[in-house]
């Protein structure tokens, strides 16, 4: 888990398999200060992949750098093996970054998109960008990542998506991976866009929210429709694969989504947090380790509103944190890597405080 502080610094926690929380790899790290940001080179945006982390240092030359794990060219440092120490990457000059499992993309102030790493596709279909590579040249207002696929916004509300489409994820009814933009056919103009593990979902302007994808684990919630078109009778109502755009009325009273592996999570704007799917770990943060396909919360936060969150993305590893208001962070679910920055417990069903932390921004 990394989040920056409001001045600035990067604060990490959690597995350090390779390197991402500490330079000296352990298997797992407490929250601690990576001392990669300065006073005039402070973090305005980071992103974590599986085994690798992102951040963009300042507003001015290539202020993109990254660490961890190299494999799949995730710091395009050309040597397939742990990096311990932020590596710049050229040509980079980021606003904004979202991370895959294997992949970082940075979006520019204009609005361009270029990302390195790899996106793996069907059997051994890949997406090769150890080299940095330009994705969209300018318009993008919002991007956001799944497992092994991307999706944009651009500024006249439509969507589009590329990479992994094995579920839908892509939006695609007829390939099982796009190397480029798939334009998603939704009725309205977009306001938000959302993805994470093999699912993407819209917030259209009217409120309604679509998504396509996987829906195992129900990371959907229960709201789709028990027969679509061209439906036999027969189909359950727990669809594991939309392959176009779904109206899911459950979730139209969310402003925002966190779409996990196995979990996901939703705001209503009023500083309330609910979570839905799996809660093996406690990851819904309720006492039960029964799944949920509907909403569970709101989420005791100790009576403080938040103001952001986020959720697990490895299927192994189920987990959320929320920042409150107050600027402390508070995370439930699987602790066996010290996600929770808590050495006492293997997993909690309630959020409790990371007490090796300071107030945060984001």
């Amino acid at each position: 888990m990394l989040a920056t502080t409001n001045d600035g610094r990067i604060f990490g926690w959690g597995s350090n398999a390779h390197a991402v929380v500490q330079a000296a790899k352990t298997t797992s790290s407490l929250a601690r200060d990576l001392g990669y940001a300065t006073p005039s080179r402070r973090a305005i945006s980071v992103a974590a992949g599986q085994e690798h982390a992102c951040a963009a240092l300042g507003i001015s030359g290539d202020n993109v750098a990254c660490w961890g794990n190299d494999s799949y060219g995730q710091i395009a440092d050309h040597r397939t093996q742990d990096v311990s120490s932020p590596k710049t990457i050229p040509g980079i000059q980021a606003v904004d970054l979202v991370a895959g499992r294997w992949f970082t993309c940075a979006r520019a102030s204009t609005g361009g998109v270029k990302c390195w790493g790899t996106m793996r596709f069907a059997g051994e279909k890949t997406l090769d960008m150890r080299v940095p590579r330009i994705l969209l040249e300018s318009g993008a207002v919002e991007f956001a990542a799944g497992s092994n696929h991307l999706c944009v916004r651009t500024s006249d509300g439509k969507v589009s998506c590329l990479g992994n489409n094995t579920s839908g994820q892509a939006g695609v009814t007829t390939a099982t991976w796009m190397e480029t933009f798939f334009p998603i056919n939704l009725p309205r103009s977009a306001v938000a866009i959302f993805a994470g593990g093999d699912a993407s979902c819209a917030k259209l302007e009217d409120d309604s929210v679509y998504c396509w994808g996987t829906n195992g684990y129900g990371v959907f919630g229960s709201g789709l429709p028990e027969l679509l078109p061209g439906d036999n009778p027969e189909t359950p109502i727990l669809r594991l694969g939309l392959f176009e755009p779904t109206h899911v009325p459950v979730l139209d009273a969310f402003e925002r989504l966190e779409l996990g592996a196995k979990h996901s999570c939703g705001d209503k704007g009023d500083g309330s947090l609910w979570c839905w799917g799996t809660n093996d770990s406690g990851e819904l943060g309720v006492r039960t380790s029964e799944p949920s396909r509907v909403a569970v919360g709101p989420i005791s936060l100790g009576n403080v509103p938040l103001l952001s969150y986020a959720v697990s993305r490895d299927a192994a590893a189920e987990h959320t944190c929320a920042l409150r208001n107050d600027g402390q962070v508070w995370c439930w679910g699987d602790n066996t890597r010290d996600m929770l920055d808590n050495r006492r417990v293997t997993e909690s069903y309630s959020p409790v405080p990371v007490q090796s932390y300071p107030a945060v921004t984001q």
